[in-house]
């Protein structure tokens, strides 16, 4: 007699709506439905506001128990069966739907979440069949499905019923770009175009809204948090729009002429001018700075609505724009440290957060200074030309905080303050005898002298051997001697220099590409020494399986791609102290890569896990469909990023979680700037020309800075990509912190194109050009299961490292808006004359 199991039935799923819960009367909800509640007629404004909502819920953690309760009394299931952006946006949606009398939409989603649960086998991949209401809501905050995406599209935040069909005669000013169809965005340009009229309208409403937010008037209901909000979200329109200006419509002289005729201009220079005051006057435009980059983003709008030749190296600027290259009365850095205590709006720590590494180099104060520190300080000493020497401050204040007694005063606030009490105090300050130093400035004082000594212990760390050429160099383990290039292998280390190249602790190895073909069809493939039945599948609603996307092994046998294996050699590395691979490609006569065993000290990697731990409870990033269908493990980024569809009105500027609010915030900033020095400086020798490759194209677009340094980290828990490749303006340099007691063969690193892959272990270095096809080695799925059911959260890791790069959307941005700050003075005498 054979009996079969009944499908599994979810109950109807019941609204619990925001509006109907206790939950309605707490900002950001009350502001928020309000707003919608007057624009409900504009598609374009309900949008702005749930977009603008739906960051608020998601940068306040408090929501998120209550959000995931929500959940599971309406659909019956635990929360972390969405990620937490998802989530967040379905709370959003179902509460604008019910908020708009269409209770049976806000149903229809909800059901429409219970199917996609069962169709993708959701509900068996629990790890718990009937978890307890509490654990679902309690336990599950640090699972790995927890991701928050910062690059999503627009349309992720575009909820409700689709728009009535729009008239095909439409005011282009009254009914905003947004308000109309994809593809009408030519017509909306045309019709503008075609109405010098409409253009001034159009400059017109976008000023009002930029001084509605930006300049409040005084004593009036504009300054409420909802009509705050209400503001927030015009003023994202008026910026979105303005993007959407065309070339043929902003080269014309009527619509320069609209722009200051209108007063747009105006108030766009006001906006970007290069101070801190504006950013730190009000909370609410502090807070969304920090999102938004009002300033880079309204001045990259106006550079592209400025003609090429008024930038031409011919033209200069009119006398009275000019500057004079001489410094006077440089202040010492005692007093610049008491200015900066006396002026804590000096510092813009809660909009721009990269702001507390200003200190780090000599380069990063002539950034800061040039950027924003001396207008500022001259908004701040209107009776001062503060025309002084950031050079000259910055040794003098090194000098001071460096100095054997200095650096005892900056043990304690007390013993700093008693130091400047007995110093000089500036003619332009009043007293310091009072002086009482600020704790997110003494903060930033004390983790800057840190990253001082930690430069000049890692400039002063010994190398063996000392004769290292100016030229990447490697090592291999029982390497085939076809491998070994005994001519470029160096032979300077006095330990090994007359063994055969092959033994040697520096050598180099021949490697040659995949043909394109090849690489082409191992796009997106699986590489893995897992038995057919034992590998891991994709995740969530991925259409390919494992099988259909190519199952290859590492070495040999079915699918074997041949690859050689590149493994440490102990007794090397206890014979000369290094032991260092760089791969050659002797087609193109180019590096392509490289690792370094063991070049990372036990003391180093303990103190970089100790920053790990800090950071990877935060959300993972989006990757892409392919790389996110293996995203078993979390990938969290630290640094700053142009985002790849991102929140309305999205530009290139920090990490969501990325703040400097309090003291502890400033710490975390630091520790990973330790994290990145390490990691940089740990190629400097064994690779000199690759340190100074990333070195340059940092410095060359004046990256948003993560300590001296302006590349990205990427904290990787049990990281899996399948093979894949990237688009970097330069090397990319990855490290193994920890690895558990797995097969030889798992959470290797492939370079896939040149046909060897690294046997990886802890205090690994390597570097790679992200160009070039790669990717893991992946775990069998036996390896993943054990792994889970071990004691922790969310079980024990398998693999830790740290991934730091410089993509080239990134770079391109921020090359741009270095651009456009060095244009400011002459964009605005050009302005000023039309």
């Amino acid at each position: 007699m054979s009996s079969s199991l009944a499908p599994f039935k979810l109950p109807a799923p019941r609204i619990l709506s925001p509006t109907q819960t206790e939950l309605s009367g707490l900002e950001p909800l009350l502001s928020a439905f309000v707003v919608l509640c007057r624009h409900r007629g504009s598609r374009s404004f309900s949008a702005a506001c749930r977009a603008v909502l739906l960051e608020s819920l998601l940068e306040d953690p408090v929501w998120d128990a209550a959000i995931s309760q929500w959940f599971l009394e309406c659909t019956w299931l635990p929360a972390h069966f969405l990620s937490r952006r998802s989530l967040t946006s379905l709370f959003v949606e179902v509460g604008i739907l019910w908020d708009s009398n269409l209770p049976d939409m806000a149903l229809q989603r909800l059901a429409m979440v219970q199917r996609e649960a069962l169709k993708d086998g959701l509900l068996l991949q629990s790890k718990a069949s009937t978890p307890s209401k509490a654990n679902l809501i309690h336990g599950d905050s640090h699972s790995d499905s927890e991701s928050e995406d910062e690059s999503i599209s627009a349309s992720d935040v575009e909820f409700g019923p689709p728009s009535e069909a729009l008239p095909p005669s439409y005011d282009p000013v009254n009914m905003t770009l947004f308000d109309l169809k994809s593809g009408s965005v030519q017509q909306w340009n045309c019709t503008l175009k075609n109405s010098a009229y409409l253009q001034v309208l159009l400059c017109t409403r976008w000023a009002t809204s930029l001084k509605l937010f930006f300049w409040p008037p005084d004593g009036s209901d504009t300054q409420n948090d909802i009509c705050r909000m209400e503001a927030q979200c015009g003023t994202v329109l008026a910026l979105r729009e303005a993007r959407a200006i065309n070339k043929s419509l902003y080269s014309m002289t009527e619509w320069r002429q609209a722009v200051k005729l209108s007063g747009l201009y105006e108030v766009i220079r006001k906006i970007c001018t290069p101070t801190t005051v504006l950013q730190e006057s009000d909370s609410y435009i502090t807070q969304t700075t920090r999102l938004y980059r009002w300033q880079d983003s309204w001045g990259v709008v106006l550079e592209s609505w400025t003609p090429s030749f008024v930038f031409s190296p011919e033209r200069s600027l009119p006398e009275s724009c000019k500057t004079t290259g001489q410094h006077r009365h440089t202040p010492s850095g005692v007093g610049f440290i008491l200015l900066l205590n006396s002026f804590p709006a000096l510092l813009p720590l809660s909009s721009h957060p990269d702001s507390v590494f200003f200190l780090n180099t000599l380069e990063c104060l002539v950034q800061a200074w040039d950027i924003w520190l001396q207008p500022t300080l001259q908004c701040f000493l209107p009776d001062v030309v503060v025309n002084w020497d950031p050079q000259n401050i910055w040794w003098d204040l090194k000098r001071i905080l460096t100095s054997p007694a200095a650096v005892k005063s900056v043990t304690s606030e007390a013993s700093l303050r008693a130091h400047l009490r007995s110093s000089a105090c500036p003619p332009y300050l009043s007293d310091n005898t009072s002086c009482q130093i600020n704790s997110h400035l003494y903060t930033i004082l004390e983790a800057t002298v840190e990253i001082w000594q930690l430069q000049t212990q890692l400039r002063n760390r010994s190398y063996r051997p000392r004769g290292v050429p100016n030229l990447p160099v490697g090592s291999l383990s029982d390497p085939p001697a076809y491998l070994v290039d005994s001519t470029l292998t160096p032979a300077t280390c006095p330990m090994c220099r007359d063994l055969p190249a092959h033994l040697r602790c520096s050598v180099v190895v021949s490697v040659r590409s995949l043909s394109d073909q090849v690489l082409e069809k191992l796009e997106g493939s699986i590489i893995t020494a897992a038995d057919a039945g034992d590998c891991i599948q994709p995740l969530g609603t991925d259409d390919q399986s494992s099988e259909s996307r190519g199952i290859y092994h590492p070495t040999s046998g079915k699918n074997g791609l041949n690859m050689s294996c590149i493994r440490s050699r102990p007794e090397v590395f206890a014979r000369c102290g290094q032991d260092v691979v760089n791969l050659y490609d002797h087609v193109s006569g180019k590096w392509v890569g490289g690792v370094a065993f063991q070049v990372l000290s036990p003391q180093v990697v303990q103190e970089m896990l100790d920053h790990h731990g800090q950071i990877v409870s935060h959300p993972s990033i989006k990757r892409g469909k392919s790389l996110e269908a293996f995203s078993y493990g979390k990938m969290v980024a630290v640094g700053a990023r142009v985002p790849q569809g991102g929140r309305p009105g999205d530009t290139y500027t920090t990490f969501g979680h990325q703040v400097a609010d309090d003291v502890e915030d400033l710490k975390m900033l630091f520790n990973h700037a330790k994290d990145a020095e390490y990691l940089l400086n740990s190629i400097k020798a064994v690779a000199p020309d690759v340190f100074k490759s990333i070195q340059g194209a940092l410095k060359e677009a004046q990256m948003l800075r993560l300590g001296p340094s302006g590349a990205n980290l990427y904290f990787c828990t049990d990281y899996m990509g399948p093979q894949h490749s990237d688009v970097d303006v330069t090397w990319a340099l990855t490290c193994q912190l920890q690895k558990a007691d797995l097969d030889v063969a798992e959470f290797n690193f492939c370079f896939t194109r040149w046909r060897v892959f690294i046997q990886t272990e802890p205090r690994t270095v390597w570097w790679f050009l992200a160009q070039d096809l790669h990717g893991t080695c992946l775990p069998s799925l036996s390896t993943l299961k054990r792994h889970r059911d071990l004691p922790g959260v969310d079980g024990i890791p398998m693999s830790v490292g740290i991934h730091l790069s410089l993509r080239k959307k990134d770079h391109r941005r921020a090359l741009l808006l270095k651009l456009v700050r060095e244009h400011c003075a002459t964009r605005d005498a050009w302005w000023a004359a039309l």
